[in-house]
């Protein structure tokens, strides 16, 4: 994966670790990335899939390329400013996961369709459709993907309720191809074992595969089933008829998806943290706090107290008990750490965490190795 030059010398001192880069930072393990990019895409490639990764996660070009050159059919955004951002990845194949209403934004992504990019949107109400018409007249540029809502309660629509819609558009707006059927089934988190987490994906999927096939004996043929989930990914196998995944944070990972099998080794990004001050047998104070770990909560059901915004690293009783802005206070307290030492922390869920960065650094060996690009930072329009 290409990064820009970094320094890569290192004191050596564990009380140094990473000693030129100023904290809070976000660090990016290379070949822990590597590791979880290549599982992913093999899992897809036996399971006879595309793997469609979720780019909300990482934000990157570089990493977005890297996703590419394994075998990633193309990639999800979030928003149509993320799509923009992420195009110098070579991208050529993109879906846009949360219906566009705005003309403005409609109209860039008309122009990423003129360069070459195939665009697909998200719909789960007639007035997208309408609002496409509108912009477009008889020549809309994109793919409908509509929403199948299978246990989320988000955005999307019931399984019979997607498939009338998919008829209705088919017979009333034929100018707007369907696709096919997309569905996040995020409710999987709050699966209190991780069996029943199995339930709820394989449920999930198994809605999507009735509804498609609805919707096939309308059409005469099949049309893309997409599930998109890191956490119901780990726990099942993909069934038989689902076409595409777009799993987001398997490429980073975080704690909420650790405790799930306990892959702890699979955290590929960290927030580097210095200890700025010390309550013997009390507490630690970092120099990261909500700005630099965000403040979500744990993304579990799984049995347990799992507290706080993140556990360090190489501490794994240690968790970062409280945040304010800018101060990490970290509990229990342990002799092993003193003011100025540097640590890494494992956040809760990386996605917000990330988009906080300006950029991160790329470690490999425990060396700084260079600069890993979060192009689409902020883009949340």
């Amino acid at each position: 994966m290409s990064t820009s030059n970094g320094r890569s010398d290192r004191s050596g001192r564990t009380d140094r670790l990473y000693g030129e880069v100023p904290t809070p930072a976000l660090l990016i393990d290379l070949d822990r990335l590597e590791a979880n990019l290549r599982r992913m895409q093999e899992r897809a490639d036996r399971a006879g899939v595309k793997l469609r990764p979720h780019a909300k996660t990482h934000k990157s070009v570089a990493v977005a390329r890297r996703q590419l050159a394994l075998g990633a059919a193309g990639l999800t955004v979030a928003k149509v400013s993320e799509a923009v951002a992420l195009v110098p990845s070579g991208v050529r194949d993109l879906f846009v996961c949360t219906p566009v209403v705005d003309e403005d934004k409609l109209r860039q992504l008309a122009r990423l369709v003129a360069e070459g990019v195939r665009v697909r949107v998200a719909v789960d109400h007639p007035l997208h459709i309408e609002r496409l018409v509108a912009v477009f007249g008889d020549k809309v540029p994109f793919e409908a993907m509509i929403e199948v809502d299978t246990g989320q309660h988000r955005a999307g629509l019931a399984p019979d309720a997607a498939v009338a819609f998919a008829k209705w558009v088919l017979h009333q707006r034929p100018q707007v191809r369907v696709a096919g059927l997309f569905t996040h089934e995020g409710h999987v988190y709050g699966g209190a074992t991780v069996e029943e987490m199995r339930r709820l994906a394989e449920a999930a999927q198994r809605a999507m595969l009735e509804a498609g096939r609805a919707l096939a004996a309308h059409t005469g043929h099949p049309l893309e089933l997409s599930i998109g989930c890191t956490p119901a990914l780990l726990v099942t196998d993909i069934l038989p008829g689902i076409t595409e995944i777009r799993p987001g944070v398997y490429a980073y990972f975080d704690r909420s998806q650790a405790l799930v099998r306990g892959e702890w080794d699979a955290c590929a990004a960290t927030v580097l943290a210095t200890v700025m001050t010390v309550r013997d047998g009390e507490r630690l104070v970092l120099d990261a706090g909500a700005k630099a770990l965000g403040s979500d909560p744990v993304n579990t059901g799984l049995p347990g107290r799992h507290p706080g915004y993140g556990v360090l690293k190489d501490h794994p009783a240690c968790i970062v008990a409280r945040v304010s802005d800018e101060h990490g206070v970290v509990t229990p307290w342990t002799a092993d750490l003193a003011v100025g030492d540097r640590v890494e922390v494992i956040p809760n869920h990386i996605c917000p965490v990330v988009n906080l960065y300006d950029r991160a650094y790329a470690v490999q060996g425990g060396r700084v190795v260079g600069e890993l690009d979060i192009a689409a930072r902020g883009c949340s329009r």
